[in-house]
Parts: structure tokens; sequence; C-alpha cells
């Protein structure tokens, strides 16, 4: 189990990162169907860059928690060869990527909503 306290944060990350990945994918995919639709969209065309530059960072920061993560969930302890300190220097990037894309996401999910709706009817 993770006792260590540098343990516990990696885990607290890990868990942002998993519920991340879920809006991330979802945006993504919304993102790529409007570009199809829309290929000169402005919003479109900042956002869908963005969006997988912090899928990137998402991946390679839960790529690197994986063991820890693993361990945890089937009650098993850490695995020796698991290096935090991986994790910990990817954490910078993806806390800058996670900012941007929350920020344009939450900026911009209202209008592609709106656009997408042109195409449904």
């Amino acid at each position: 189990m993770a006792k260590q306290p540098e343990h516990k944060k990696l885990l607290e990350i890990a868990a942002k990162a998993r519920e991340d990945q879920a809006v991330a994918d979802q945006y993504e995919g919304a993102l790529e169907i409007l570009f199809e639709k829309v290929p000169d969209d402005r919003v479109v065309l900042a956002d869908l860059p963005t969006c997988r530059a912090f899928l990137r960072n998402l991946y390679e920061l839960r790529q690197a928690l994986a063991p820890l993560v693993a361990a945890v969930e089937n009650g098993d302890p850490v695995p020796p060869g698991f290096d935090p300190a991986k994790a910990q220097r990817l954490i910078p990037g993806w806390e800058t990527a996670r900012a941007a894309f929350h920020r344009d996401y939450r900026q911009h999910k209202e209008y592609l909503e709106k656009l997408a709706l042109r195409f449904v009817r």
C-alpha cells in the first residue's frame, strides 16, 4: 500500500488525471467532429491542439503513475522499481496543460454546443 506522503500526493494527482482523461477524451472527440464540419472555425482550430497536448501530458503522467495506482488498487506493495521522481517531473507540464485545457473548455463549451446543434437539425 502507499503509505508514504509523496505516494498519497501522487495518488491524488492520479485521481484528478483519471477524471480529466474522461472529459478530455470526450472534448477531443467533439472537436474532431466539428473540425470535419467547420474546419475554419477559430475556436475549434484553437482548442483542438490544446486538447491534444493535454491528452499527451495526461498519457505520460498516467503511464508514470500506473505502477503505483495498480499496486494500491490491488492491495499490493508499491513495486521497488517505481520512480516517484519520474512522475513528479511530469507534474508541472501537466498542471500547465491542465489549466489551459480547463480554461478553454469552460470558455468555449457553450459556443461549441450551439455550433454542434447546427449540424444535428
